[in-house]
């Protein structure tokens, strides 16, 4: 599969809201984690045009830990839960856009978004 078709599917699934529980969830794949941590949701706030995702019990980025101790009273809390829009998976994502905005202007980028179905309220 081309990388551009892989980048398509990724931003289209994303766009489309993405839900699952990770594979190997438990204590094999982290023995700190509170086991609602496993579960994974994310997609696009359309309202803001922000990517969101997390919970209060996972830690939805690289810049998260999640306590290990019992003394302190923080196993299984993440010491920053994203939950949320995070600034920096915002900025990633306006960076991406741009960068494949400018790719298919080029014509390198066939792609010119995603589609999305929005739901009368």
């Amino acid at each position: 599969m081309p990388l551009c078709a892989v980048i398509q599917e990724a931003l289209q699934r994303h766009a489309s809201h993405i839900s699952f529980r990770e594979r190997g969830a438990g204590p094999d794949l982290d023995h700190n984690m509170h086991p609602n941590g496993f579960d994974v949701k994310a997609g696009v706030d359309f309202s803001t045009g922000f990517v969101y995702g997390g919970s209060a019990h996972n830690c939805g980025t690289w810049m998260d830990k999640v306590g290990e101790s019992d003394l302190a009273g923080n196993k299984s809390v993440p010491a920053t839960p994203r939950d949320g829009s995070a600034v920096e998976l915002v900025g990633l994502c306006k960076s991406v856009i741009h960068w494949l905005c400018d790719l298919n202007n080029q014509g390198v980028y066939k792609n010119k978004g995603v589609m999305v179905q929005f739901r009368n309220k």
